[in-house]
């Protein structure tokens, strides 16, 4: 498990009050489902110590997907994931090749 990992799963321990039946293995699972799906929109991958719009999504997400409401983080945080895709949006890996 990386370091960034297991900063995260601390802060979500502590932030979202976790019970210990909440394994560390089942919530580094969850972060990595969450990095997945915010650098496929992202387009990039993120440094999660240096961005911490992306850091405070990727708890969030982490706390959704506990709850199994991954559709509804998705509606409560599109706005998020727009500007987390501009932030990150590299002009020349998306130009047009006409």
């Amino acid at each position: 498990m990386n370091e960034i990992i297991k900063k995260i799963i601390e802060e979500v321990r502590q932030e979202f009050a976790l019970s210990p039946f909440d394994t560390d293995s089942m919530i580094a699972t969850y972060l990595k489902e969450g990095i997945y799906d915010i650098e496929r929109i992202a387009g990039s991958q993120i440094d999660y110590d240096k961005d911490m719009q992306a850091r405070v999504l990727l708890k969030n997400y982490v706390n959704y997907r506990r709850h199994g409401r991954l559709a509804e983080f998705k509606e409560v945080y599109a706005g998020e994931y727009t500007e987390i895709q501009i932030k990150y949006f590299n002009p020349i890996l998306h130009e047009r090749k006409d």
